[in-house]
């Protein structure tokens, strides 16, 4: 009898976000985060480095600059072989309440606001980007994420704050920016939706686009 010898895989995992609060306190050995804004180059030394680049809900906020310098600056991490995935909102086909409905509204006008009008709906831009940049497999799906009561029990409640938090930032921010006109009651959407949510079913919609980036390139 012999004994083989395995080798053990051990994953690395950065996070990256503009926001350093967000932070966990503690995070395992194998995990550290980075101040990064996805318009800022990044460290030359990671380029082309991961088996798997994930972007969620960042990409609208590439302000002024372009959105397919951030994509490709995103492509470029991957190593050949590996893999990019962006997620973003998927307006269309929500199971909305009227108060869910204003919520929608409030962050389509945000997201038109802080791209510098580059578009609300990125689902085919993002799509072509990655196809223009020689990616493989390119693939995409809709998710539909269950809020409120419609969330699974042991997720409701971090449904609901989860909402409320991003409601909360959404409204914020708006004010700071003070569009000429606001399409919804900004001031008391966070608890208006709350309500709502914890009495009626509702839900939101995300869309995944993912590709390979070529073993040889």
């Amino acid at each position: 009898m012999c004994a083989r010898q395995l080798k053990v895989l051990r994953n690395t995992w950065i996070g990256t976000d503009i926001e350093d609060s967000y932070f966990p306190k503690e995070s395992p050995n194998d995990t550290s985060n980075h101040h990064q804004h996805m318009t800022e180059p990044w460290p030359l030394q990671r380029q082309g480095t991961f088996h798997l680049v994930n972007s969620r809900m960042a990409l609208p906020g590439v302000d002024l600059s372009s959105l397919e310098d951030a994509v490709m600056n995103l492509v470029k991490l991957v190593k050949p072989g590996g893999w990019i995935q962006l997620v973003e909102m998927q307006w269309q086909d929500w199971d909305a309440g009227p108060v869910l409905q204003e919520f929608q509204q409030t962050m389509r006008q945000l997201v038109g606001m802080v791209n510098n009008g580059q578009g609300v709906d990125m689902r085919e831009d993002l799509t072509a980007l990655v196809e223009e940049a020689g990616l493989t497999k390119v693939q995409h799906a809709i998710i539909e994420v269950p809020a409120g009561v419609k969330a699974k029990e042991d997720l409701r409640e971090l449904s609901l704050q989860s909402m409320f938090a991003t409601a909360s930032f959404a409204t914020a921010t708006l004010k700071k920016l003070r569009p000429a006109e606001l399409e919804a009651d900004i001031d008391s959407l966070p608890a208006r939706l709350m309500e709502e949510l914890r009495k009626t079913d509702g839900s939101y919609k995300l869309f995944a686009v993912w590709a390979q980036k070529p073993e040889f390139c």
